[in-house]
């Protein structure tokens, strides 16, 4: 897959742009669609930041070729305890055939059969081992719940920390 150049110089600025799209499943297993990824990967409700230190939450621009993007955001985690965990798997269109090919995800506290942590490396060495998945989600309040720690309420709320989204040529 490849940019076209002769598009970008025919004025069509779609032909500069990368086609991302993500397929959403709800918890109880319904696929609720697939749709182009626009601000879906800022999971925290509308109202429940505090203190947003850069960016805005609709921005797209990262998706363009040659640019980048970097948010830095604070979400108030009692937010999300009322809302359903959603799976995402995440595709890239090629503008020549319209396939959707999947996007391997890199989870970093992913732990193997043995207990360790594969995909957190210290050196360049280690990274064949690296275990990718195709489905991920932002927060799950509910495999976190427990007996005995009040109705509801998990123990634990899971939550992506940080994402990285690099495309390499």
């Amino acid at each position: 897959m490849a940019l076209d150049p002769s598009a970008v110089e025919a004025g069509n600025a779609d032909a500069s742009e990368l086609d991302f799209y993500l397929s959403t499943t709800a918890l109880n297993g319904t696929w609720l669609g697939l749709a182009p990824l626009d601000s879906q990967l800022f999971y925290c409700p509308a109202g429940s930041f505090k203190a947003p230190l850069a960016g805005s939450s609709e921005a797209t621009s990262w998706m363009r070729y040659g640019n980048s993007f970097s948010d830095t955001r604070r979400c108030d985690l009692n937010a999300l305890l009322d809302m359903e965990p959603l799976f995402y798997e995440l595709f890239l269109k090629d503008a020549a055939t319209g396939n959707l090919y999947p996007v391997p995800v890199l989870l970093r506290d992913y732990v193997d059969s043995s207990g360790l942590l594969t995909n957190w490396n210290n050196d360049v060495d280690d990274e064949p081992t690296n275990v990718f998945v195709r489905r991920f989600h932002l927060f799950d309040p509910v495999s976190g719940i427990s007996e005995g720690y009040g109705p509801g309420s998990p123990r634990v709320l899971r939550y992506v920390n940080e994402i990285d989204l690099k495309v390499y040529r």
